[in-house]
């Protein structure tokens, strides 16, 4: 009997922590979209050593903090990223992610940014074209 008090007990508590309201908006100041914790950015063709910044705020659009935790970049070293989001953003705050294309050579590039906050996580998927100057 203890052990099933202890089941349903558990089950309430993680019924309510699944229900927890943490939700983060994305939204690129280049083009609109809706929410979502996953996004991509196509940069198109650009000329190689041409500097191509892109930015999106980051809402917390919830009613709980998200305490930041990391942000990581993986793929081509063409891309570099970097964020105003620290500490904790409560509901209603925003920050900013920046990613910078800035080829060296020419090709193809991808890559993938994670904003990664303890209750919740945001993916940016990047990629683009390098071409040389006429």
């Amino acid at each position: 009997m203890t052990k099933f008090i202890l089941a349903i007990a558990a089950t309430l508590c993680l019924t309510q922590a699944v229900h927890a309201a943490v939700q983060i908006e994305v939204t690129p100041e280049v083009e609109s979209v809706s929410a979502q914790d996953y996004t991509s950015h196509w940069f198109g063709r650009v000329f190689v050593n041409s500097y191509n910044p892109v930015r999106w705020t980051i809402s917390n659009t919830g009613d709980e903090n998200l305490d930041y935790v990391s942000f990581n970049a993986f793929g081509s070293f063409d891309f570099r990223g970097r964020t105003s989001c620290t500490g904790t953003l409560a509901p209603g705050q925003r920050c900013q992610i920046e990613i910078v294309y800035w080829p060296a050579f020419e090709g193809s590039d991808s890559g993938d940014f994670m904003l990664n906050f303890k209750q919740d996580s945001v993916q940016i998927h990047v990629w683009g074209e390098a071409i040389k100057h006429f």
